[in-house]
């Protein structure tokens, strides 16, 4: 869907880039990773046209960037940032709505598009589609901004560290929700971060830069499992491990029925699809040793035994 041939972008005499080959498959969702200075977000606006290359050519759907007129490339590429770059004197309607209306969409299929996309980020438009962006919390503001992404159905998402103005907590809430719509709307994403955890929860693949470079580009499983250089194992960190367990959902470990003979009372359930590694801190913290999982009607779908959860973590975090 997206690739990457030989590309090299230079800011005077330095290269930003130097030589990137990179493939990204339909539907699959990429992480670029590495530290400041690394060629991330450059990387990213050469899709759409926002920087050229100085050599190499990027192709979207077999096709070469660079024989479409920039304005009508961007109007079929999503793109989210990390200020938002929401319209201050527009509503959120208008803002969602804006490439919609810039393509010339009917104003009844607009206003159902935009009813769509605000629901599916969890702002009703009856609710918030009135108000203005200052009147949103940054968590908000970046919903408003995923959502008028994805309001004229793009294919592809270019995301350039889109949650990191977000506070902690919220911040892992949004990339769930965000991973939710990924899972039913299945675009192809670019997804900028320099927060490994963040890339290994999201990510179906790795590309990792180190100073224009291509280090490593591979299936997250496997960047954490087999580090190609010093460098890459390092960046990733020596609880890789743990971080194998954040792509896990609860509910893989799940066993049928109530706790086991013996088994002291469980603690208030957990979500089924709560990371294996959050699970972990919450067995670490509260002391007990069996837990309910619930689904999102409250019921509940099966019980998980600390026992089990500690047996997958010493055996490297692959799920059963």
């Amino acid at each position: 869907m997206i690739a990457f041939e030989g590309v090299t972008h230079r800011y005077g005499a330095t290269a930003a880039l130097d030589g990137i080959d990179l493939a990204l498959a339909e539907q699959e969702l990429c992480i670029l990773l590495g530290p400041s200075g690394s060629g991330k977000s450059t990387l990213l606006r050469l899709v759409n046209r926002l920087l050229e290359p100085a050599c190499g050519r990027i192709l979207v759907d077999g096709r070469d960037v660079r024989s479409y007129q920039p304005e009508a490339l961007r109007r079929t590429i999503g793109y989210v940032i990390q200020d938002v770059g929401l319209f201050p004197h527009w509503k959120v309607w208008d803002n969602v709505a804006t490439v919609p209306g810039l393509l010339g969409w009917e104003r009844n299929r607009i206003a159902g598009r935009v009813e769509e996309v605000m629901d599916l980020v969890g702002l009703p438009a009856r609710t918030y589609g009135d108000r203005y962006p200052h009147q949103l919390s940054g968590g908000e503001a970046q919903r408003v901004g995923v959502a008028r992404a994805l309001a004229a159905d793009p294919p592809i998402l270019l995301m350039d560290e889109p949650f990191s103005a977000v506070d902690p907590l919220g911040r892992h809430r949004i990339q769930g929700e965000f991973l939710e719509i990924q899972r039913r709307l299945k675009k192809t994403v670019l997804f900028v971060t320099h927060d490994v955890d963040e890339a290994v929860r999201l990510g179906d693949r790795i590309a990792l830069l180190k100073e224009g470079r291509l280090v490593q580009y591979d299936r997250t499983e496997v960047l954490l499992e087999a580090p190609a250089t010093p460098f890459v194992g390092e960046f990733l960190g020596l609880d890789r491990t743990l971080k194998r367990l954040s792509r896990i959902p609860a509910s893989a470990l799940a066993r049928p029925g109530g706790p086991g003979d013996g088994d002291p009372p469980a603690a208030a359930a957990l979500a089924e699809d709560l990371d294996l590694r959050l699970v972990l801190s919450h067995f670490l913290e509260s002391g007990t040793d069996v837990v309910p999982l619930k689904n999102r009607q409250d019921r509940i779908t099966g019980w998980l035994h600390r026992q089990d959860l500690e047996a997958l973590a010493r055996i490297g975090g692959a799920a059963p």
